[in-house]
């Protein structure tokens, strides 16, 4: 999030997308971010739901410069983790929501998880992620996939529940 600038917000025949390309992890002992690769060294999209972060970026694209960081502290310099957590009070916020002791990580895995058990597609939620495989991303999340196939049979009988009602077969019709 941090390595995005205003030039990463794309058109898309579907809307707007984020292309990840670069990671901006903070140097241990200097706390600096520093530029590099992602994990994968892969680009890829994010589609951007509808809503305040849509809104947000699409803002960001009319009103900024293409190099301006995406989400850029109030003086325009990229976020570390160490300076989010003291300017967004992230600590005592998820303390009085009651998800304290949660990192910035842990919205990754909840998005993940979101994204699965509304039904979204395997590979799909591997695309978003940036994982290698579709195998990663089902073993890391696979308390939600696992559940996958009993939703998926509770489907097929509402599914041949309804074809019954509606076309009965010879044997079932009267006389």
């Amino acid at each position: 999030m941090a390595a995005l600038t205003v030039a990463d917000v794309l058109p898309t025949p579907r809307g707007l997308a984020l292309r990840v390309h670069r990671a901006a992890p903070q140097r241990a002992g200097s706390g600096a971010a520093v530029m590099g690769g992602t994990k994968s060294h892969r680009a890829r999209l994010i589609p951007l739901p509808a809503g305040a972060l849509h809104d947000y970026c699409a803002s960001r694209v009319a009103n900024g410069q293409p190099a301006d960081w995406l989400f850029s502290t109030s003086h325009g310099l990229i976020w570390t983790n160490t300076n989010f957590h003291a300017r967004s009070h992230y600590t005592s916020v998820t303390a009085q929501l009651g998800i304290g002791n949660r990192n910035i990580h842990d919205l990754r895995h909840t998005a993940a998880t979101s994204l699965l058990y509304a039904g979204a597609d395997l590979k799909a939620v591997q695309a978003i992620l940036g994982h290698a495989s579709a195998t990663m991303t089902a073993d890391l999340y696979a308390h939600v996939v696992d559940q996958a196939p009993w939703e998926a049979m509770a489907a097929l009988n509402e599914l041949q529940a309804r074809d019954s009602a509606c076309n009965p077969r010879a044997t079932d019709l009267p006389g």
